[in-house]
């Protein structure tokens, strides 16, 4: 027993059946034939068929806008690749700073990404406030968590669009890791201190610092580097200047932690 498409559609608009023509795929043949033959009992008007012409033009039109957009997206994705790998592929080509810029990027996205969840759980943790600290404790503690998730995103786009503070802002931490870590190494081996770790007393491991004194030397050599500094357009003057700045910086610190230990 065939359905009784006729009754089904005898209510619908001109549009409506128009429609239901114009998508023969979708449609049964018998509820095409019942669409044509109630269209051809009534009287259909030029402005029906140029509505539904045009609302499948549109649809067709942002169709082809998206599988424009997906292609374009995989085609950037793939440059992208490319752009990244072509290096690794042909090391004796002269690298652009921009690749080692992207690079930086990257690396500092992905390290973002990593600790951005352990960020936020130590919000919620001081906002709770389980340890009853002071009110100038959380609100310290806020801050200094807030402005470390701010930081990386605002360093990064500095870096992408080419400011002398994302280069001032890659250079002075790398000078500050450096000597950090090397008091840091100087102090442990010195003063035979020991680490404790969830009540556990470990030796002394210098690993960590030394790596991290390895890394920050060759970023600094890397932005040191003449066509890092013009792709900043940072001077010889604006680097000294910054040199000079973070290494008072550092003293000043420190003379500030030796006044409060002594």
């Amino acid at each position: 027993m065939s359905f009784d498409y006729k009754t089904l559609y005898k209510n619908h608009s001109n549009q409506e059946l128009l429609k239901i023509i114009n998508q023969p795929e979708q449609y049964q043949p018998e509820a095409i034939a019942a669409a044509k033959e109630i269209l051809a009992a009534r009287e259909v008007s030029e402005e029906d068929e140029h509505e539904v012409k045009k609302e499948f033009y549109n649809k067709q039109v942002e169709k082809e806008m998206k599988a424009e957009t997906i292609n374009a997206f995989k085609e950037t994705i793939s440059d992208k690749l490319q752009y990244l790998i072509n290096p690794i592929r042909h090391p004796n080509r002269k690298i652009s700073p921009v690749y080692w810029i992207t690079i930086l990027v990257i690396i500092n996205v992905l390290y973002y990404i990593w600790y951005l969840p352990s960020t936020i759980r130590v919000i919620i943790f001081t906002l709770n406030n389980e340890y009853d600290n002071s009110v100038s404790f959380i609100l310290y503690s806020l801050l200094t968590e807030i402005i470390q998730l701010a930081y990386t995103p605002f360093f990064c786009y500095l870096l992408l669009k080419r400011s002398k503070w994302g280069w001032i802002l890659l250079t002075s931490p790398a000078m500050i890791m450096i000597i950090a870590h090397l008091y840091n190494i100087y102090s442990m081996y010195s003063l035979q201190y020991e680490i404790s770790y969830l009540f556990i007393d470990k030796p002394y491991n210098p690993l960590y610092d030394l790596v991290s004194i390895g890394y920050n030397v060759v970023l600094l050599f890397f932005v040191f580097k003449e066509k890092v500094r013009e792709f900043f357009s940072v001077s010889k003057i604006l680097a000294k200047r910054t040199i000079i700045f973070t290494l008072l910086l550092i003293i000043l610190y420190y003379i500030f932690l030796v006044t409060q230990v002594f």
